[in-house]
């Protein structure tokens, strides 16, 4: 080698880069894979009665996220599973029956709206981390029935 001469690299080329990086991300992406998500459903009771309207929540400790599902009349509640997303399989829940959200009309009000009393849903049922109710998800269909006492 002359002595203005710089060494060649001995790495890959510029041009072999990109297919580098192509390969790179199909691997890192194929470890991520897709999840399986499952349908989590089942009713929610206070002393034995439906409870007519609510949120039934779930919060993933792991994932550090809350999903909700309404309440239906007839007390039935329902996770659906999609292919864009979902409770995740394999995963371990809290869960939280929450009151409905609080109607306020819309604009400047005189005062501010006031809550509806739920004597249905008692007050350590409203935190995931007292009602003392818990799943893991093990399958891709999971009833879970709620059955509330004061």
């Amino acid at each position: 080698m002359m002595a203005n001469e710089t060494p060649k690299s001995k790495t890959s080329s510029p041009a072999a880069l990109p297919g580098s990086i192509l390969v790179l991300a199909a691997l890192t992406l194929a470890g991520c894979g897709k999840r399986d998500y499952g349908e989590v459903y089942g009713t929610v009771t206070f002393q034995d009665k439906p409870v007519t309207e609510g949120m039934v929540v779930c919060a993933d400790e792991e994932w550090g996220t809350f999903l909700t599902a309404r309440i239906q009349p007839d007390g039935r509640y329902v996770f659906p599973a999609t292919p864009q997303g979902g409770l995740p399989v394999k995963g371990v829940y809290l869960v939280a029956v929450k009151p409905p959200p609080v109607d306020a009309p819309a604009g400047i009000v005189k005062t501010p709206p006031k809550p509806k009393e739920y004597p249905d849903i008692p007050a350590k049922y409203r935190d995931p981390k007292t009602s003392g109710l818990k799943f893991e998800l093990g399958e891709s269909h999971y009833r879970f029935d709620i059955k509330m006492s004061p």
